[in-house]
């Protein structure tokens, strides 16, 4: 057992939630360390170095697991799942059938949910939204007040968010020397 449940908790949504501490030494975490909160031994796994830190959350049927790290006040709930080496953080909530994967970075106070995809190295961050069958991978960016959703696959070269005028973008490079910038922070359609 890499970790065990302490005695304290608090109340998440009506769902308790119990912080974990290190019974062993694995990644960056040394054998008595306090972690995050989880709702039972199914949120986290004992296997590789998945770890839930500071005052972050994991409950319901969510699971964290490989090498995944979810700290700050970061939630994962419902059925979501962070896996490999990716990483949660911030105030971020990623939740529903929702899945972080591959390296991919979620942070600030972005809401990843239904039944998106974020994988690779994909950053998103601000209050950008995914959601809906979106998907997210390579190395694109999404921030600000973006909202990516119904099916849209975003990939490497995309960025998303506020550039240069603080107008909300959606800079997309086509080819090397070929770019294609639309104003307005709502993308709702395949291209």
């Amino acid at each position: 057992m890499k970790y065990s449940l302490t005695t304290e908790s608090k109340n998440i949504s009506g769902v308790t939630v119990y912080r974990i501490k290190a019974e062993t030494s694995f990644g960056d975490v040394k054998r008595g360390d306090l972690g995050g909160f989880i709702e039972g031994e199914r949120n986290l796994s004992h296997e590789g170095n998945a770890w839930v830190y500071d005052k972050a959350c994991v409950c319901e049927r969510a699971q964290v697991y490989g090498d995944a790290r979810v700290f700050g006040e970061a939630c994962v709930c419902e059925r979501a799942q962070v896996y490999d080496d990716a990483r949660v953080f911030g105030r971020a909530n990623v939740y529903g059938n929702a899945r972080v994967y591959e390296g991919a970075v979620v942070c600030d106070r972005a809401h990843i949910y239904g039944e998106a995809r974020v994988r690779g190295d994909a950053e998103i961050g601000d209050e950008a939204h995914i959601y809906g069958d979106a998907r997210v991978s390579g190395e694109a960016r999404v921030c600000g007040d973006a909202r990516v959703f119904n099916s849209l696959h975003l990939s490497s070269g995309h960025f998303f968010g506020k550039r240069g005028s603080g107008e909300d973008i959606i800079f997309v490079r086509v080819s090397d020397d070929m770019e294609l910038v639309c104003k307005g922070d709502v993308i709702c359609t395949d291209w």
